[in-house]
C-alpha cells in the first residue's frame, strides 16, 4: 500500500473515531452540565455551591489514579501496532490493579478524614461519604474509558456512555422527586459504576489468564504513570481544585457562581477532547509503529483545525457570557460574567495546545507538558491563595486562565521544537484573542455588534480554512458524480 493510501486510511479511521467520539463526549458532557443546571436553577447559587465543593474533591481525588489511564492508552496501543497482544494484555492488568488499590485507599482516607473536611469546607457527613463512593467508581470510569481507546474500540465506549449517563439522568430525577437533597452526589456514583460494570463485559478477554504478579517492563509503564500522570493531576486541579479552594474563603453562593461560570464552558472543550482521545491513541500507534512522519501530519492538522474550529463558539461565548449566565441559570448568575470569560479564554488556549500535548505524551518527552502542568497549576494556587481571600469570585476565574495559558504554551513550543509543528499556525489565534480583548470592553453595552465584528474578523482571518474546505467538499462531489457516471456507462 502507497505511503498516500496509508495516510488516507490513517484519516479515515481518525475521523470516524472522532465523530463517534464526539456523540459520546456530548452525551457525558450533559451529565456535569445537566446537573448544575438542574441544580442552579431549583435550589439556587448556595446549594449549588454547596454540592459543588464535595463534587471538587472527590474528581480531584479520583482523577489521581485515574490519570493511568493515559500508560494505559498509550502502552496497550503500543503493544497492539507490534502485534503484541500479551503485552497488552499484561499492562491492562497491571494497572488495573493499581487504580482499584490507590482509589480504594483514598476513598478510606476522606473517611478517616471527614470531621476535618466537614468544618473546613462546611459541607454535610453525607457528602463526604458519597465523595469517597465516588472516588473509586470515576476513577475506574476513567481507566475504562482509556482502555477502551487502546484496544480500538471506540463504538463500544460510545455505547457504554450513552447508557450510563441516561441512567444517572433517571437518578437525578428520582432524587428531586423524592426530595433527598443530601443525596445529590448518588447520581454521580451511580453514572460511573455502571459504566464500569458494562466495560467489564467490553474488555473481558484482558482478563483471562490473570497474573497477580508484576509483567515484565512494568517499570517502564510505571515511570510513564508517575510522570505523565502527575502532569494530568496537575493539569485537571484547575478544574476541581479551583471550586474547592474557592470554598475555603468564598460562601456557597459565590462558589455556586464560580461552579455555574465552569459548568457553562464545559460543552466547549468536546471537539478538541474528542479529537484528544482519538490522535493520541493513534499517535502512540503510530510511534510504536516507527512512522514518525505520520505522527508529525496528524499533529498539524489537528492544530489547525482546533484554532479555526474552537475559535467561533469560543469567542461568542466569551462575548455574550453575562447574558448566557443568566438565561441559563438565574439573574444573580450573571455576577460571574467576567471569571466565565477568564475560563473561557484559557480554556481556548489550553484546547489549541492539545495536539502538542498529545505529540509529546505519546511519544518520548512526557515529561514537558508534566512540568507544564506544574507550573500551571502552581500560577494558579498563588493567585488563589493570595487574593480570593480579599477579593470576589472573578479572582477564581483570572486564576484559572494564568495557569491555563501557562500549561498551554509551553508544550505548543517545544512540540514545534521537537515535533515539528509549524509556529504560524499560532499566529492566527494570538491575533484574534488580541481582537477579542478589545471587544470585551464593548460587549457590556452592545453585545450583538460585538459579536457580528468578532464573527467577521475570525471569517477575514480564516478563508484560506474555508477555502480549503470548499475545495475538498467540491472533489468529493466531483468524484462520486463522475464515480456514478461510469457505473451508468
Amino acid at each position: 500500500m502507497s505511503h498516500r493510501q496509508n495516510t488516507g486510511a490513517l484519516n479515515r479511521t481518525v475521523i470516524f473515531n472522532i465523530a463517534l467520539t464526539m456523540i459520546a463526549l456530548v452525551s457525558s458532557g450533559l451529565v456535569p452540565f445537566g446537573f448544575n443546571l438542574i441544580v442552579g436553577r431549583i435550589d439556587g447559587a448556595a446549594a449549588l455551591g454547596e454540592v459543588s465543593v464535595a463534587l471538587g474533591l472527590a474528581l480531584f481525588l479520583g482523577q489521581i489514579p485515574g490519570t493511568v489511564g493515559s500508560a494505559a492508552t498509550k502502552f496497550m496501543a503500543e503493544s497492539l501496532g507490534r502485534d503484541d497482544v500479551d503485552r497488552s494484555r499484561d499492562v491492562f492488568q497491571l494497572l488495573l490493579v493499581l487504580t482499584v488499590a490507590a482509589s480504594v485507599l483514598l476513598a478510606v482516607g476522606m473517611l478517616a478524614l471527614a470531621p476535618v473536611l466537614t468544618s473546613a469546607l462546611r459541607i454535610s457527613f453525607a457528602d463526604v461519604a458519597l465523595s469517597a463512593a465516588l472516588v473509586p467508581t470515576y476513577t475506574l470510569y476513567l481507566y475504562f474509558k482509556s482502555v477502551y481507546y487502546g484496544v480500538q474500540k471506540v463504538r463500544a465506549y460510545l455505547v457504554n456512555e450513552v447508557v450510563s449517563d441516561v441512567a444517572f439522568f433517571g437518578v437525578v430525577a428520582g432524587v428531586f422527586l423524592a426530595g433527598a437533597s443530601p443525596w445529590l452526589l448518588l447520581p454521580f456514583v451511580l453514572n460511573n459504576a455502571i459504566f464500569a460494570v458494562i466495560a467489564v463485559r467490553a474488555v473481558k478477554d484482558y482478563f483471562s489468564p490473570f497474573h497477580w504478579r508484576p509483567a515484565g517492563g512494568s517499570w517502564e509503564v510505571l515511570k510513564y504513570c508517575l510522570i505523565n500522570g502527575s502532569g494530568t493531576i496537575a493539569s485537571l486541579g484547575r478544574w476541581s481544585l479551583g471550586i474547592t479552594i474557592s470554598g475555603l474563603f468564598l460562601t456557597h453562593s459565590a462558589v455556586g457562581i464560580f461552579a455555574a461560570a465552569l459548568a457553562v464552558t464545559a460543552p466547549l472543550p468536546l471537539l478538541p477532547r474528542a479529537i484528544s482521545l482519538v490522535t493520541f491513541a493513534a499517535m502512540a500507534r503510530l510511534h510504536g509503529a516507527g512512522e514518525a512522519h505520520s505522527v508529525r501530519l496528524l499533529l498539524q492538522q489537528s492544530t489547525e483545525w482546533l484554532v479555526f474550529l474552537l475559535g467561533i463558539p469560543f469567542g461568542v461565548a466569551i462575548i455574550n457570557a453575562g447574558a448566557i449566565l443568566s438565561v441559563l441559570f438565574r439573574p444573580e448568575f450573571a455576577r460571574g460574567a467576567l471569571a466565565a470569560q477568564m475560563i473561557m479564554l484559557g480554556q481556548y488556549v489550553t484546547d489549541i495546545s492539545r495536539p502538542s500535548i498529545d505529540s509529546l505524551s505519546s511519544t518520548d518527552h512526557v515529561r514537558i507538558p508534566t512540568i507544564a502542568s506544574f507550573l500551571g497549576l502552581a500560577v494558579s494556587l498563588v493567585i488563589w491563595l493570595v487574593l480570593l481571600p480579599g477579593h470576589g469570585v472573578a479572582i477564581a476565574g483570572i486564576g484559572f486562565a494564568a495557569g491555563a495559558v501557562v500549561t498551554a504554551v509551553i508544550p505548543a513550543y517545544y512540540a514545534y521544537r521537537l515535533i515539528g509543528t509549524r509556529p504560524s499556525v499560532f499566529i492566527r489565534p494570538a491575533v484574534m484573542l488580541a481582537g477579542l480583548g478589545a471587544l470585551i470592553a464593548v460587549s457590556s453595552q452592545a453585545p450583538i455588534l460585538a459579536t457580528i465584528l468578532f464573527l467577521a474578523g475570525i471569517f477575514a482571518l480564516y478563508a484560506h480554512i474555508l477555502g480549503d474546505l470548499a475545495s475538498y467538499l467540491l472533489d468529493i462531489y466531483r468524484r462520486r458524480k463522475a464515480g456514478v457516471l461510469q457505473r451508468s456507462v
